[in-house]
């Protein structure tokens, strides 16, 4: 599925890759990195542009937000 946004007043932002560095977060076991995609038959990714382009951003109450993100976190 592939949808193009191209509209007056749609813009973009590219986010730098972040680092762990300082992350509070602990890493995953070292025998999580054996898991091979065979092991996530039960995961769905939902991305909202490929890796290679850039997310386009609209207006939603008065703020410019992910048209996906913003549906997934209001989802019920």
């Amino acid at each position: 599925m592939e949808r193009s946004a191209s509209a007056p007043g749609v813009r973009f932002r590219k986010m730098e890759t972040p680092t762990i560095a300082g992350d509070q977060l602990k890493l995953p076991p070292p025998e999580f990195s054996k898991l091979t995609e065979d092991d996530f038959d039960n995961v769905t990714f939902v991305g909202a542009v490929a890796e290679d382009k850039l997310t386009p951003e609209v207006s939603i109450d008065g703020k410019k937000r992910g048209a996906l993100s913003w549906a997934f976190a209001r989802a019920a």
